[in-house]
């Protein structure tokens, strides 16, 4: 048998069927391994006292090719190279973390070289340097949304530096106007139905976001609500004064409101055409158990395709705390849900729901016309894999080509960094107005032209809408994510 993964059936002497799933790597490769710890003393040593760092991958590339590997409760990573030559080895925080706060640096040099098969390089070790800043960070799971149920939310505000935050923590959840709110776990989370937030304040958050206890809320979905509304939650952290890391004290996510629908799909956020600018594609994975019994755990791939840059992936958000992440061989991601008790659909539909969340970066300067699919595998128990659709992009020629979708308004780059483009299709723009969630006006301007350029590097990150007048009267709305 060669290389690749394989779906493995084994039946006992009584007749009971068993299924699983295995990766059979090739039969002799080289093994490149070390350990990343938090260096207290800078002596390149993993002494007693000195802690290993999670949440940490590294990548060997040799530059056509790159294999991941991930470090394990103590610290140590082992990646397998089935190719001599000599690779590069760097390492990274695949959840903000680390690299943020500090430098991961390499004792030594940062290049391996196998003249042949079947080597092993050792103490290929990492270490990180704090900058003695802080970085808080605010992380989210919750159930799916469906009228007429109940839909929660978990919130994971933590800590993800060496030198932990010693002040208050304030932390905000604006939640979408469409839904009640009905209670909290936290007696001290207090609610604004006016302006549809909810507010905690608290101290000591745990070093990973997993480690605590959540901010449990619980909202009812109107039963008239329609299908295809997307709930928009904003979560914050603060705050940000020696925060070294910013970027992970606000998070939004989009959930779609559903009734009957394919329980195991993939979704990409832009979706279809894309053009160059569009650098960051947001993935969710949903799953769902419709089986006749409850699940004992779950776990999920994905396979990445060739376009896609496995050492930018940020978790975003997902259904319930997953117990392990791992990037591993040329670029698959694993979720492992363990325990996972998802009760049957038929029992239970609401409850039956899953999802992972994750965005990544495109790799820059594709060709015109490349198209990007990727799906995923999602494994109850030990039953076959159940794979999901392809979500698609194809990367296009800018505006000349965006100019054939049907849309009346363009906005893009979504999410945006530092340039945004507002294109019409048809009429020339009259007005345009940018406002945040609040209804706040951000910007205004006469633009009497069919496209706007805007320099938003100065704005907030967080959620802003794209209000826009045409030349023949009607209003366009478009919302767009400034990172």
């Amino acid at each position: 048998m060669g290389a690749g993964n394989y779906s493995v059936t084994v039946t006992d002497d009584s007749g009971q069927i068993h299924y699983g799933a295995y990766t059979l790597y090739s039969s002799c490769y080289n093994v490149l391994e070390g350990y990343i710890f938090e260096d207290l003393n800078s002596n390149c040593i993993s002494d007693s006292g000195e802690t290993p760092l999670l949440d940490v991958y590294v990548t060997a590339s040799n530059g056509s090719q790159s294999y991941y590997g991930n470090a394990d409760a103590n610290g140590k990573y082992s990646i397998n190279i089935p190719a001599a030559g000599t690779y590069t080895v760097s390492a990274y925080s695949y959840n903000w973390g680390y690299g943020s706060c500090g430098n991961l640096t390499p004792c030594g040099g940062n290049t391996v070289t196998f003249s042949s098969v079947g080597d092993t390089s050792s103490e290929n070790n990492f270490t990180n340097t704090s900058t003695g800043n802080h970085d808080l960070g605010i992380y989210a799971t919750w159930s799916g949304a469906n009228p007429g149920f109940q839909m929660h939310f978990n919130l994971y505000p933590y800590d993800f530096s060496s030198t932990q935050f010693t002040g208050l923590e304030y932390v905000t959840f604006q939640y979408d106007p469409q839904l009640v709110f009905d209670s909290s776990n936290n007696a001290q989370v207090a609610n604004n139905s006016l302006t549809h937030t909810l507010s905690w304040v608290g101290a000591n958050v745990p070093s990973w976001f997993f480690g605590g206890t959540p901010i449990t809320c619980y909202f009812t979905v109107p039963v008239t609500t329609p299908t295809n509304y997307i709930v928009q939650s904003d979560f914050y952290i603060s705050p940000v004064i020696n925060d070294c890391d910013t970027s992970n004290n606000h998070l939004h996510t989009s959930d779609i409101v559903t009734g009957s629908f394919d329980p195991n799909e993939k979704t990409v956020s832009p979706a279809g055409n894309i053009s160059t600018a569009d650098s960051v594609l947001t993935y969710n994975i949903h799953f769902q158990n419709t089986g006749n019994d409850t699940t004992h755990f779950v776990i999920v791939t994905d396979t990445l395709p060739s376009a896609l840059d496995p050492t930018t992936v940020v978790n975003l958000a997902a259904s319930a705390p997953f117990s392990e992440f791992s990037v591993s061989g040329a670029g698959v991601l694993k979720w492992v849900f363990n325990p996972m008790f998802l009760p049957d659909s038929a029992t239970n539909e609401p409850a039956s729901k899953g999802f992972v969340m994750f965005k990544i970066k495109v790799k820059p300067n594709l060709p015109f016309g490349t198209t990007i699919n990727n799906k995923a595998s999602i494994y109850f128990d030990y039953n076959p894999a159940v794979i999901t659709n392809y979500a698609t992009n194809s990367i296009i020629n800018g505006v000349e080509e965006l100019t054939v979708n049907s849309e009346q308004l363009i906005v893009y780059p979504n999410p945006a960094t530092d340039q945004l483009t507002i294109f019409s299709n048809k009429q020339s723009i009259n007005t345009l107005v940018i406002t945040d969630v609040l209804g706040r006006v951000i910007y205004s301007d006469m633009v009497n032209t069919k496209s706007a350029n805007l320099n938003v590097s100065s704005f907030s990150a967080g959620v802003y809408f794209v209000k826009v007048q045409l030349q023949n009267g009607d209003v366009e709305v478009k919302r767009f994510v400034k990172e």
